[in-house]
């Protein structure tokens, strides 16, 4: 999208992280993103391939053997950037037939489309289809292109009825086709995301990843955001009804796919984190269970990730960008860390800061008490144990030190307070 993920690595092929449990459950892929289960257990996966028009879909059927099953489909890398742009997503639909979300980039005709293929014309072990089997086709880049914008990187959608939305992660909107009239319009656009702090642009790009119905009338929309990465940026926003937007999730970090259980609790996959040179760190991806009450980390240490898919019995499936392989995490940590997004009970002032902050917290009970400050790389800055607190209104006062008394640079930090089991965070700026 904004970033060439195609780096290696190695990883071990089972492990455990306290009560969470993951297995590789397939192998051997080039730099997966999308991930997605059909109704009858088959797992689909795209690849965006490495821009020589070699991007690919696989299918993995419940045996758990490996098919290829659609290839040759484009792929176009930049060769300024360095960015990959292929088939983002392989969605099922119903009645055998998937979708493959093309991103956008190049001169190819089905660059920055969506591709429609009838699965009940490939048979597991058969040569693979092509782009020329396609039986529908949704010009989004050329659209895009088309009413002025300067580019276009459709990058998943959700269906609604027949119709579909989708995701342009590149033009920050939201592109709909409707199915009676075969038109595309724009749905929604999202401003660009405003950054108060010296060193950095003023703003970066929203990047939005994902929509996702939540129910007959609501959408979910998470963003990845743009170049520099940074931490906390992310958001989960909810369309209602009247087409109004607003903000669900907020503090969270480089978003990339989203899915709903049958309880209709929302699971969301952070990407992973950036070094300072921009390059992604290993094992730096999470999953977190979201409530209205509650943003929960249930998964980590994998990745990073470019999507996942419930297993439909109580597990998810995960893409591994720079091993190639696909995780099953069948138990989930509970209780990792409990994010709390909505600044209720943590607010801090001034922010931005120049020399010291405050920051003002609740407690409903005695807790014992822990502040510590990260840097945007999550490299501990300053720890401070308060010991036993009693509930009510407190506030906690940061010089803006490290620990060995040293001022910190200007630059984002996020501050986390344990209070017992709980873990509650809130971003900072020091100009």
């Amino acid at each position: 999208m904004k970033k060439n993920f195609l780096l290696a690595f190695a990883l071990l092929t089972s492990w455990s992280a306290g009560a969470q449990v993951m297995s590789q459950f397939a192998s051997g892929f080039v730099s997966p993103v999308g991930i997605a289960r059909d109704d009858i257990g088959n797992i689909w996966v795209a690849e965006p391939g490495t821009g020589i028009n070699d991007g690919r879909v696989f299918k993995i059927d419940t045996n758990t053997t490996i098919w290829l099953a659609i290839d040759n489909l484009p792929s176009y890398l930049d060769t300024i950037t360095q960015e990959v742009s292929g088939p983002w997503q392989a969605v099922p639909i119903g009645d055998q037939k998937i979708i493959v979300v093309i991103g956008g980039g190049g001169t190819n005709i089905n660059a920055g489309s969506l591709l429609t293929f009838d699965m009940s014309t490939f048979d597991n072990g058969e040569p693979p289809l092509s782009s020329t089997a396609a039986i529908h086709n949704i010009h989004v880049q050329s659209f895009m292109l088309g009413l002025g914008y300067t580019e276009s990187n459709p990058y998943n959608f959700a269906m609604r009825d027949t119709d579909l939305y989708i995701v342009d992660a590149a033009a920050d909107a939201i592109v709909k086709f409707t199915d009676s009239s075969q038109a595309l319009s724009i749905y929604k656009t999202f401003d660009s995301i405003p950054i108060e702090l010296s060193g950095f642009p003023p703003k970066v790009d929203y990047v939005p990843t994902d929509i996702l119905s939540k129910d007959s009338a609501d959408f979910y929309v998470c963003n990845l955001s743009g170049a520099p990465f940074i931490p906390g940026l992310s958001s989960i926003a909810l369309i209602d009804s009247s087409d109004s937007v607003s903000t669900y999730k907020s503090n969270l970090s480089l978003l990339v796919d989203m899915e709903m259980d049958t309880s209709g609790n929302l699971y969301a996959l952070q990407f992973g984190e950036f070094d300072s040179t921009g390059i992604p760190i290993p094992n730096s991806a999470k999953i977190f269970k979201i409530t209205d009450s509650s943003v929960v980390e249930v998964a980590s240490n994998f990745g990073p990730a470019g999507g996942m898919a419930l297993d439909g019995q109580g597990g998810i499936y995960v893409t591994e960008l720079l091993a190639g392989d696909i995780l099953h995490i069948t138990s989930f940590e509970t209780g990792i860390a409990q994010v709390h997004v909505s600044n209720e009970n943590l607010f801090a002032a001034p922010n931005p800061f120049q020399d010291a902050v405050t920051i003002q917290f609740n407690l409903d009970e005695t807790q014992d008490v822990t502040f510590t400050v990260f840097s945007i790389l999550g490299n501990e800055v300053m720890n401070s144990r308060l010991g036993k607190i009693g509930s009510g209104s407190h506030e906690f006062h940061w010089n803006g030190k490290n620990d060995f008394g040293n001022d910190v640079k200007s630059g984002i930090y996020v501050v986390r307070m344990n209070a017992g089991s709980e873990e509650q965070t809130v971003r900072l700026v020091k100009n």
